[in-house]
């Protein structure tokens, strides 16, 4: 059953990808899959993305969403109809299976039906396709297939996948490269690793510049990362790979892949890394309290309280957030009052004005009245009406403004025009009346004006 399922995706799929299986030149450029448009990123800074995200409907073929494109996989056809194809003409008879794919021209429906086949096929299936596209006559055609084959059979058998590469064109080579480093990589990270770097001094062209190689690098880095037996050479590799990596970006990645698992033993590992790497120590150290204060705000604040050495503006205000959806405000208050320094205390206070500001708003409004700093005072004003939101509440609005900012001009003017130009959309003649009715004149005077008012 389960391989006549693999070949039903055979004749069923020949349709999403011709470029792919076959040689460029074959069908109408505009029609081919070209994976380059997938490949890594030139760029030396990663950022959040992943170094292998890759978008699977372009790998595949043309984008899906027409309704035409709908219907081919509607009309995919049922197991029971395919089983009699799959019995006639697959049982180790390649010869037919290739003769499919090279006559499928732009039939969309099986081009996507052999991706099914090549998706649900084992590790030895694979390999006797691939031994059989080898030796075929129609070798020269069956590139794009074998490519296909080639970056799948990589996540069953890393080593002979390995060997069988340079089989491939140097175009399907740049072709399958994302899916083929990124499999070998979520199976045996080191193999991919020593591959990469023995591909790269053997001065072969995948890695047209150096930074589209470090992306690859990257790549299995954080493929290390996700699994406990290589977090600790994945952390290594991480600090000290070459320097175009954007390295503490990376070693943030890392840090997060290992928090997810172990919470204290990633902290233990990023306490003892050396002084002389302060900038990465730290930006792991945030990462991984990060992490922590999702998983259990409490624990984080506790060990924060505990160790203050240790606690940033950053991370302190990532836990003050979690403190203040999943724990309370009680809690917050506690950690708050052991903190020293009043720019920390400022921004902390700001973004519990923020997440209270739709929960309890007379808390919100407190909480606004104990920041001193101007900037933090102002962005926890607009980040808690924009929480708020702007749902039939004009006058919590209103409220917030006034109670929270008394006497804190230009922040309550700014506030108020932000707040009041959106409510002039749906009540001006309300919001009129309320701006005339302020007895302050500077602030009257100035939000008539930016309001014309007048």
């Amino acid at each position: 059953m389960g391989k006549y399922i693999l070949v039903a995706t055979v004749f069923l799929i020949l349709g999403i990808g011709i470029g792919r299986y076959l040689p460029s030149g074959s069908v109408d450029d505009s029609e081919q899959i070209h994976y380059e448009s997938v490949a890594p990123s030139n760029t030396a800074d990663f950022s959040e993305a992943e170094a292998f995200t890759v978008e699977e409907d372009v790998l595949i073929g043309a984008p899906l969403g027409t309704a035409s494109q709908t219907q081919i996989i509607d009309s995919a056809g049922s197991d029971d109809e395919l089983k009699p194809w799959f019995e006639k003409n697959y049982s180790n008879n390649w010869g037919e299976l290739f003769s499919k794919v090279m006559a499928a021209g732009n039939n969309q429906r099986d081009l996507r039906r052999t991706d099914w086949l090549l998706d649900s096929m084992s590790a030895e299936d694979l390999q006797g396709m691939i031994q059989a596209a080898l030796q075929s006559p129609d070798r020269a055609e069956l590139d794009g297939l074998l490519g296909a084959a080639l970056w799948r059979y990589a996540s069953k058998n890393p080593e002979e996948a390995i060997a069988l590469f340079p089989e491939l064109s140097p175009e399907e080579q740049k072709r399958i490269s994302v899916r083929f480093v990124r499999n070998l990589a979520q199976t045996d990270p080191m193999a991919a690793w020593d591959w990469l770097n023995s591909y790269d001094q053997e001065g072969k062209i995948l890695f047209e510049t150096a930074m589209s190689r470090n992306s690859y690098k990257a790549g299995v880095i954080l493929a290390m990362a996700q699994k406990p037996e290589y977090q600790d050479q994945a952390f290594q590799l991480a600090k000290s790979e070459d320097e175009m990596l954007n390295r503490r970006s990376l070693v943030r990645r890392v840090a997060d892949q290992m928090a997810r698992r172990d919470v204290n033993a990633s902290l233990e590992f990023a306490l003892a890394m050396p002084k002389d790497e302060v900038g990465i120590r730290d930006a792991t150290l945030n990462k991984v309290l990060d992490v922590w204060s999702k998983q259990d705000p409490f624990a984080a604040a506790q060990y924060l309280a505990s160790n203050s050495d240790l606690a940033s503006r950053g991370n302190l205000v990532n836990v003050t957030e979690q403190l203040i959806v999943k724990e309370g405000v009680s809690e917050f208050r506690s950690l708050y009052d052991q903190v020293g320094d009043n720019k920390i205390k400022d921004a902390m206070a700001a973004r519990a004005v923020e997440r209270l500001a739709s929960r309890d708003l007379d808390a919100a409004i407190e909480w606004a009245n104990l920041i001193g700093e101007s900037r933090d005072r102002k962005r926890a004003g607009y980040g808690a009406l924009k929480e708020m939101g702007f749902k039939d509440n004009m006058q919590d609005h209103l409220r917030f403004i006034e109670q929270g900012y008394a006497n804190q001009y230009p922040d309550q003017k700014d506030l108020y025009t932000y707040s009041l130009k959106e409510w002039q959309k749906v009540y001006p003649a309300e919001v009129e009346q309320y701006v005339n009715s302020l007895t302050e004149p500077q602030l009257r005077a100035d939000l008539i004006r930016n309001l014309r008012l007048d």
